[in-house]
């Protein structure tokens, strides 16, 4: 009898130890667009916490017939911590596991076709089983990954079952300066994709003018079963952002060919920049010959360069006004909801915030879609925070073009995305250039960097190998970013700079205006936008007056802050702002008030006000209307005496003419 258990608890174990890696997440097949060809999986899942990495005890979860009484209930999308199962713990975290399990329907509607599951995000490693037969895994947390369960579905009720665990080779490079949070935390869908198929479609626009523009399509075609038809072709139609219909097109797949490559000149485009974002609509189908998948998508048209050490984007060398960005919610982890990125995107542009930097790592894919629509450059990350020691192991480079490749794969299309980097403050090593290099290689259209520490970047003077096209050093003091104004021959962007500790915002108003002044600087991002906090449930109330190095909320919520490990945001955990956003809206402004002093009487005053224009692209005197409640900053003086904390409100609307000289013509009150 022991020997028996011993066997079939084996049987159970076998296949997660005999499955090599995933290299290409999503499968070779592109999501749906169709919203009848895509279900969610999202909701209320059957779940048993392990403390520990012993799941032995539970080892035949993921049979149909396991006894799951004793299980939880668990909201997914959702982060272990945040729900109560472990405490918020700021760093890696310790062996533990959790099981899933969920039942599903496929649709009649998908007959014939091949199902797919989707995971959008999974912190940490997972393996997945669908009817008690084992599908694959994914260790990679910030990655999608696509799984074809075809083979493995029945009629009616079906069964997924996942088992999230923490450690694994590579597990590292998903840790970071942040909360080591574990748990099903981005979205689980299923879609249908049909036995002819578009496998990838990458867009690209080149040779970007105000006169005209170059698309470029390219739409890869495979099938599960057989070689493509002869007769295939996609046909399609591109619409401006009015609605327009602007051009149409239909391409026939060539004989022995498997890609329909479609290049469309664009008159007068509209221009996709940070400043007008500015989408077409594209929408296409594949016929092979009936019509087999119809796709709508959304892109810009844009281009960014590097011309000498200047970086452009439509031929405009541009200023990145930016900042760090970790996926963080006090109350759910690393669960975001639109509604908050939205929140944060909203901020950031009333900040003037232009730029992003997803540290470290990529972001769900609606994230993409709403910088592409409310206009907001982003600097994409393939993630690989911690873990240094294993970038001089070879054995690791697969790990790291896994990730290089889920990441490029996915967020390709998105306007977006201008820049790639790779990994954070890690060590130059062979692997990690050949990661790089693969980049290149996948997108060849778009810079990369890699994002160095200080002294480290100092110590290679730069001498970093040519396909990197972007210096990217942190915390720099004025001194030395005076330095590389002058020495660096490529394009600098500060990934990291003006660490925002507490109230510190170090010497930022210095380090923006030297930016703002040398062409090669080409900007900056302050870390971080918001405290990384977590709610704190068993902390004791320490009184009104008590010193507390935690955030207390008025219904008595405790927000940990994990010390100062969280504490250097530029809005609180709940997103209300501390005074350092004010000062970033104010060295950021792309409209600054140029007077330094004005004297006035008491009473109505007609003054006049020197302002400058550091927006890339908006001419001014196209935005002729400007109206509102402004405080300046400077001293005032009454008839000689100082006057402090006046406001200087605008009773009405007046017009900005930028031919007059940069004046603005304001009538005022003083008033104490």
């Amino acid at each position: 009898m022991k020997k028996y258990l011993f066997m079939l608890l084996a049987l159970c174990l076998m296949p997660a130890n005999n499955t090599a890696q995933i290299l290409n997440s999503l499968k070779d097949i592109i999501r749906p667009t169709d919203p009848s060809l895509i279900r969610t999986l999202n909701g209320q899942w059957d779940f048993y916490f392990i403390n520990g990495a012993d799941w032995k005890e539970q080892a035949c979860f993921y049979q149909p017939d396991y006894d799951i009484s004793s299980w939880d209930r668990i909201l997914v999308p959702g982060c272990w911590d945040a729900l109560g199962y472990v405490e918020p713990k700021y760093a890696n975290p310790e062996e533990i596991n959790g099981l899933y399990r969920k039942n599903f329907t496929v649709p009649k509607g998908w007959k014939d076709k091949h199902v797919f599951l989707s995971f959008d995000g999974v912190l940490r490693g997972y393996e997945i089983w669908v009817n008690g037969n084992y599908v694959g895994k994914w260790e990679s947390s910030y990655n999608t990954c696509h799984f074809d369960v075809t083979d493995f579905l029945k009629k009616g009720e079906n069964l997924l079952a996942v088992r999230v665990y923490t450690h694994y080779k590579g597990f590292d490079f998903d840790g970071n300066d942040d909360w080591g949070q574990v748990g099903i935390n981005r979205n689980v869908s299923m879609f249908a994709i049909p036995d002819t198929h578009l496998k990838d479609f990458t867009l690209r626009t080149d040779s970007v003018s105000n006169e005209s523009a170059r698309i470029n399509m390219m739409f890869d075609i495979a099938s599960f079963t057989s070689s493509v038809s002869a007769n295939t072709y996609i046909e399609g139609l591109i619409k401006e952002p009015g609605g327009k219909i602007v051009a149409r097109f239909r391409e026939e797949l060539q004989k022995a060919e498997q890609q329909i490559s479609k290049e469309i000149i664009l008159d007068n485009p509209f221009l996709w920049n940070a400043e007008t974002p500015h989408l077409y609509r594209l929408e296409y189908s594949l016929y092979a010959p009936k019509r087999v998948q119809h796709f709508t998508v959304n892109f810009g048209v844009r281009e960014v360069l590097v011309e000498k050490n200047v970086i452009k984007l439509n031929g405009k060398k541009i200023k990145l006004r930016g900042v760090d960005l970790h996926e963080t919610d006090p109350f759910n982890g690393k669960v975001v909801s639109e509604e908050l990125n939205l929140k944060d995107l909203r901020m950031m542009k009333d900040a003037n915030v232009n730029f992003i930097r997803c540290s470290h790592y990529p972001r769900d894919p609606r994230f993409y879609e709403l910088c592409d629509s409310i206009g907001m450059y982003v600097m994409d990350e393939v993630p690989f925070g911690y873990g240094d020691s294993h970038l001089y192991d070879k054995s690791y480079q697969d790990i790291l073009l896994t990730r290089a490749d889920a990441t490029v794969r996915r967020d390709k299309n998105h306007p977006s995305v201008l820049f790639w980097s790779i990994g954070n403050e890690n060590p130059l090593t062979t692997i990690a250039e050949e990661t790089g290099r693969y980049v290149k290689r996948m997108d060849p259209t778009r810079p990369i960097c890699y994002p160095m520490i200080h002294n480290y970047f100092l110590s290679l003077d730069f001498n970093i190998p040519d396909f990197v096209d972007i210096f990217a050093p942190h915390y720099p003091p004025v001194a030395t970013l005076r330095y590389y104004a002058e020495a660096a021959k490529r394009p600098v962007i500060l990934t990291e700079y003006c660490h925002s500790l507490g109230q510190s915002f170090e010497q930022h108003k210095d380090l923006w205006e030297l930016i703002e002044k040398n062409d090669n600087l080409a900007g900056g991002c302050v870390w971080e936008w918001v405290d990384q906090g977590m709610v704190d449930r068993k902390a004791t109330f320490p009184g009104k007056y008590a010193w507390t190095n935690k955030m207390w909320l008025k219904d008595s919520t405790c927000i940990t802050l994990e010390g100062n490990s969280g504490a250097d945001g530029m809005l609180y955990a709940n997103r209300i702002p501390l005074s350092n956003y004010y000062e970033l809206r104010k060295n950021y402004a792309q409209v600054p008030v140029c007077t330094e002093r004005l004297v006035g009487k008491k009473g109505v005053n007609h003054l006049k006000v020197q302002v400058a224009n550091r927006f890339d692209f908006v001419d001014l005197s196209e935005r002729s209307l400007l109206n509102g409640v402004c405080w300046m900053e400077s001293m005032w003086f009454l008839k000689g005496k100082r006057v402090s904390n006046v406001w200087l409100v605008v009773w009405a609307i007046y017009r900005l003419n930028w031919y007059w000289m940069n004046l603005l013509q304001i009538d005022f009150m003083f008033w104490k």
